[in-house]
Parts: C-alpha cells; structure tokens; sequence
C-alpha cells in the first residue's frame, strides 16, 4: 500500500488532473451523535447515501451485508437471520438471546432477528460501522452496528415515483410526497412502497410459485421546526407482508426414492410455506439547542407479529417443519442526552432505556423417513411435545459519555464509557394442542453488567491524510436457548454466558491529488471471550460458549474519479479468525474458523456518465461481488459452507433533460452465481446409522437468490 501511494505521489497527480473533473464531495455521518464528514470520523465506516443506495439498488438488509467487507449473513427464512461482523456472530436466535451486530433506524435500536428484513425506502444514508461500537450505540454492539438514516421533510415540496418492472413478473411501486404544510415552520412527508413478484421457484407437488413478495410499506413523519433552537420530528412506519413460498433443497446422499430435482429452482415440498408478518411503530425526536449544548430526547415504540410457516425437510414428506412459528414483539426504547462543544472540548452524555418482551411460539413436526437412524430413535415418529416456545422479557439501562479533546489542529484524544445493566427474565416452555404441557415449564431470570470504555487517538499527518488508532471494549449480555425437544434438555440446557471483546484498530483515511483519489486503510485485531455459538445437527441443538477466539484483518477502501464522468470504487477485506478454545458436547473445536467469517472478500466497479445537451445524461455501472469460503457450523464442515464467487450487478440509467424522468435498466447476480444462504445436517433424518458410520451425509439448504433484471421508471418534482 505505501509503494502505490509512493508511486502515486512521484507521478505528480496528471491522471487525476484533467479540467473539469469533479472531486468527492463530503459524506455527512452522525457515528459519533453529531455532524461529521465521514473522512474526519476515526472509526472504520462505510457510508451510502441517496445517490449510493439508489445506484447500487440498495434495497434491504441482505444488499447491505453484501457489499460490506467483514459482514455476512445466514437466513433460513426472513424471521430468522444471523448476522456476524469481523467474526462476531451466532446462529443462536432464541427470543433469550441477542445478534452481536445491531440494526437502528432513525438511530432506534431493532434487536430481534425476525424484524431484520424489511423494505428500504425514502433512506437519506446508510451507515456501516465495523467493530464494537458500544459507548454510543444503544446495545449489544459487538461486531458492528448499521445504522439505516430516512430523510426528513423540508420546507421544499419534493415528489417522487417510480415504478419497477422485471423477471418473475416483479412490479414495484415507490413514491415519496413532502413539503411545508401549515406555514414553513410545520413540514410533512409521507413515503410508500409496494414490493410484488411470482417468485423465482418452483414447487412440484404443489404446483405452485415459491419465493413470491407481497409486501406494502408506508412511512409518514410530521416536523416541527419553529427556530433554529428547536426541532421536533415525529414519524409512524407500518409494514404488512404477507409473501408466500419457502423454498428449500437437500444434497448430499438424498435416498432415491426421494427423486429430489436437481434444478436449484424446483422443489419437492407437501407445503410451500410462506408470511404473514406485519409491523408498526412510532419514534419521536426532540432537539433544543441550549448555551451548553443540544439535548436531544429520542423516544421509541414498535410492534411486530411475525408468522412464519416453512417446509424445513423440502420433501414431499413431513420430516421437519414448522406448521407455525410466531414471533410477537413489544418494544419501547428512550434515549436522552446532551451534546455540544466547550473550547475545545466535544462532548456527549447521556442515558439510554430498552424493554423489549418477546415472545416465540414454534409448533413443528419431526419424523424420520422409514429407516433412517430418527426413525429407529423414535418409531413412526413425531417427537413431543408438539410445540415450544419462550417468552422474554429484556430491561436494559445505561449511561454513557465521550469526550474529544482538540490538542491542537491537528492532534484529537477521545475517551468514553458506557455503563450497562440489564436484566432477563421469563420462561421457557412446551406446547402440546396449542396450550402449555406439563413436559416442561422452566422460569428463568438472569442479569448482568459491563463497563465498556473507549479510548481514541487520531492525528492530521497532512491536509486530507489522518492517522487513528483505538481500543474499545464490547459487551453482550448473556441469555437462555429454547428449542428443547424435551424436559430433560431444557434443564441442562440453561442460560448461557455474557461475551466481552477487546479491540484494537489503527487506520489512515487519506485524499489524494485534489479530492480525486481516496485511501481508506484499516488494520484490527479483536480477542473475544465467551463467544457465544450455536450448532445444529438435526433435532439436537447445542448452545454454548467459546472460552477463547480471535479475529484480525486488514480492511481497504479506494475510490479514484480520475477522469471526469469517470468514478472507479472498490473494497477489500482479509479476515482470520478462530476459536483458540471450544467444546460441544465433549466435541472439541479449537483451532477452527469462526462461522459466517470468509477469509477474502471484495467488491470492484465503477460507472461513467456522460453529460448531453440539456442537461440529459447516460450513466453505466457495474460491480462484481465476492466473499470467500465461509463455514455455515462450528465444526467446519465442508459440506455446511457458503461463497459468493463472483456476484456481477449492472445497470444503465438515462436522465432526460429538466432532471424529471429517468429510465433505468439493471441486472443483479447477472452472472447467476447461487450459494447456500443457509445449511443444516440433516443426516439423521434421513439416513440409517450404518449409512451415517461410512460417512454419507444429506444437508437441508436454501439459496440466493439468481439472475434477475428489469426496468425503472422514475420520477421526480
């Protein structure tokens, strides 16, 4: 990296000179609660804003994860997704547990996993942060938080609409109207989106299309803003899915009778699964600038039932399936805190408040097929009880500061902390026709505290070149596994531990040759304890902690306009990272790869636009995505792996002239590469136990998904 930035400072900067050729403008992020360009922020982020999102045709939680390095993703269905950041993650999503990477929406914490996958629309920004981030961030932020940023009225009257027309009969509906209402002092804006398709596959038995959208989202927000010293901003979001069709395959040693299609795309399943999910909530934000600072009060509710139905076997037989799994959701949240400058001396204090109550309801199915090792376990098979489920109830407090002195021009010290306490309780327990069994009904009830300080120096080493390094403690609390197939595991099962990091980064954000070239550079390593981990191995689930594990890597982000109308970009991350001490079930994984965790992973592309008469323009762009061998299970099974070898998106967008309508044409995964976005074994289901002694295996999945491409119209007042 230092010879190239040599040899780019020998050439004299001529590639990057040409007239007319427009430098990178400044991306506002608020990483640390108040208004910075993102090159000034000493933190490992990457930012999106409207033009971005748009571009890249950002449209929800899976894009983000593939177009960040260090990030990734396993979904068995949208109600459950794991997510893992710089090898911070579990597959463990019990309502008793929490994800090691935190979503927030308009900087409102949203924890549980089945409230994950949503539509983004009317987004201002999208904030990535890499690393523990738990001085300012609400909670649990372990491996990373993103931080999804919706754009705010103005007094301006602004309208968009565009429509969206591609394969598998997609037709998507967007639109956004706003402006000043009663006087310039009182602003509102309201925002939908209609996302519908037939779904890329199919199911056999059934006849029918799986992977079908049907989902409808609105946003509305009031603003109140009669001076500069006050600012109020109310907003109400809902969202309805009702999707239909699951698709899941197995490989492996799948016994012939079964005939399962070789086509990715079709299925054999007695049922094609599918949502009925619908979410709402309100969040209020109050800032009043006073002589000592701005005090900023963000209150918060939200609410979600989520029902899922889904064929985990994807067999013409009811060997494992949710008939039903229902998650339901209430949550209320209140942040209040001060924040201003003093000389030379930034600061912001504050205190946080969550109560999340979770509850999850799974009725399933388990049979072996006729032979199998499940079969001769439990003859003719289903296990009882019929049903389990587990209700939490999650009170988290804080309080929280951070400090940035101004040593000079050039030299900033940052220091902060966060206090936690927080506190679950509940229980765990079974069903059997819908109603509590007596098998079992275990109260459960834990609490735990961290102090998690952060210590930061960063240093202008020239005009555009500043050089960072930080060590940040990360906590997150602990919890209770569900998913007990009968008393006796519940018991033994009990809660397991908090996990605490710490992590060391140093990083040089750098511009080059008058805002053409820009060099992002980070170098980290993060030393967990009790890492918590999940594995699954068909009806038996494992939940514990990893003593010890460890994660470094390298992180790089270069972005060149060197010709005018001309922006080439990409990203690359190295990853290592392994569990240096766990233990299963008397299985002993030291020494192996962290899950969800690739070892290289990249994204290269660019775009180039070409300005015509009347302010009309051709913009073409292209990125290709890849995310190396990354193991789906602790065990580093070969055969329980994903890996992104080479995602290629396109598009070509026309701007009419006036800037009113634009035409777009795209094309996502147009190479057609397909992975497991989730695998389990499910050998035993399947297989008898002289099969399973030589070695044969069958693995239940769901993939990616392929090709798609298609037309937007859009426009804009």
């Amino acid at each position: 990296m230092a010879s190239a930035v040599a040899l780019a400072i020998a050439s004299g900067g001529t590639a990057f000179a040409q007239e007319n050729n427009q430098g990178f403008g400044d991306i506002v992020v608020t990483a640390n609660k108040r208004e910075q360009s993102l090159q000034k922020v000493p933190i490992a982020i990457s930012a999106f804003d409207e033009t971005a999102v748009r571009a890249a045709r950002i449209e929800n939680f899976r894009d983000v994860v593939l177009r960040i390095p260090n990030f990734y993703a396993d979904s068995v269905s949208r109600t459950q997704t794991s997510i893992a950041m710089r090898g911070a993650g579990s597959l463990e999503d019990s309502p008793g547990s929490d994800q090691a990477v935190a979503l927030f929406v308009d900087e409102v914490y949203v924890g549980e996993n089945s409230g994950l996958d949503f539509d983004f629309f009317d987004v201002e920004r999208i904030e990535v942060l890499r690393g523990p981030q738990g001085t300012l961030f609400g909670r649990n932020v372990m491996g990373g938080a993103v931080s999804i940023i919706t754009r705010k009225p103005t007094t301006d009257t602004t309208a968009t609409l565009e429509g969206t027309f591609g394969r598998f009969n997609q037709i998507d509906v967007r639109g956004m109207l706003g402006g000043a209402l009663i006087s310039d002092t009182v602003m509102g804006q309201i925002a939908f989106s209609s996302k519908n398709s037939d779904g890329y596959a199919r199911n056999e038995v059934t006849g029918n299309r799986l992977e079908r959208d049907n989902t409808q989202s609105v946003r509305g927000k009031l603003r109140f803003h009669p001076s500069e010293d006050f600012d109020a901003n109310l907003s109400v979001n809902y969202m309805r899915d009702k999707s239909k069709g699951i698709a899941r395959k197995l490989y492996g040693d799948v016994p012939a009778a079964l005939n399962a299609p070789d086509q990715l795309d079709v299925t054999q399943q007695d049922m094609d699964g599918g949502y009925d999910r619908k979410a709402y909530g309100a969040t209020l934000r109050l800032d009043y600038k006073l002589p000592i600072g701005t005090i900023t009060s963000i209150s918060a509710y939200r609410y979600g039932l989520h029902r899922t139905n889904v064929d985990l076997d994807g067999t013409p037989l009811e060997i494992a399936e949710f008939k039903l799994q229902q998650n339901r959701v209430k949550q209320l949240s209140q942040e209040l805190r001060l924040g201003g400058t003093a000389g030379d001396l930034d600061y912001v204090l504050g205190v946080y408040y969550l109560n999340v109550k979770l509850r999850r309801n799974e009725f399933l199915t388990v049979e072996g097929y006729p032979g199998s090792l499940f079969d001769e376990i439990a003859p003719g098979g289903t296990v009882a009880p019929e049903g389990r489920g587990q209700y939490i109830n999650t009170e988290s407090y804080a309080g929280f500061g951070q400090f940035t002195w101004h040593v000079s021009d050039r030299l900033r010290l940052t220091g902060g902390a966060r206090y936690s306490w927080e506190k679950k309780s509940g229980q765990t327990y079974c069903l059997q026709d819908g109603i509590l069994c007596s098998a079992y009904l275990l109260d459960v009830s834990d609490h735990w505290s961290a102090l998690t300080p952060k210590a930061t120096i960063d240093f202008d080493v020239a005009d555009g070149i500043m050089a960072y390094a930080t060590v940040a403690r990360g906590f997150k609390g602990g919890g209770f596994a569900s998913d007990f197939p009968d008393a006796e595991s519940a018991r033994a099962g009990g809660s397991f531990d908090p996990e605490f990091a710490w992590s060391y980064e140093a990083g040089i954000k750098a511009r080059w040759f008058d805002n053409h070239l820009q060099t992002n550079v980070t170098a980290y390593r993060v030393d967990y304890s009790d890492l918590q981990v999940r594995q699954i191995n068909g009806p038996f689930t494992i939940v514990g902690n990893a003593g010890k594990s460890q994660v470094k890597g390298v992180e790089l982000e270069i972005v060149a306009r060197p010709f005018a109308g001309v922006e080439i970009f990409g990203n690359y991350a190295y990853t290592d990272g392994k569990y240096k001490s766990l233990v299963l079930e008397d299985a002993d994984y030291s020494g192996n790869r962290l899950i969800l965790t690739p070892k290289n992973s990249f994204t290269v592309g660019g775009s180039y636009t070409m300005e015509f008469d009347a302010d009309s323009s051709l913009t073409l762009r292209g990125d290709v995505l890849y995310k190396s061998k990354s193991y789906l299970d602790v065990s580093n099974d070969d055969l329980l792996t994903a890996k992104y070898d080479g995602v290629v998106n396109l598009s070509a967008s026309y701007l009419f002239g006036g800037g009113k309508w634009e035409v777009s044409l795209f094309g996502k995964n147009v190479t057609g590469v397909r992975t497991p976005s989730t695998a389990q074994d499910y050998s035993v289901f399947f297989l008898s136990g002289d099969d399973l002694a030589a070695g044969k295996r069958v693995i239940a999945t769901s993939y990616n998904r392929p090709t798609t491409y298609g037309v937007t119209l859009r426009w804009k007042y």
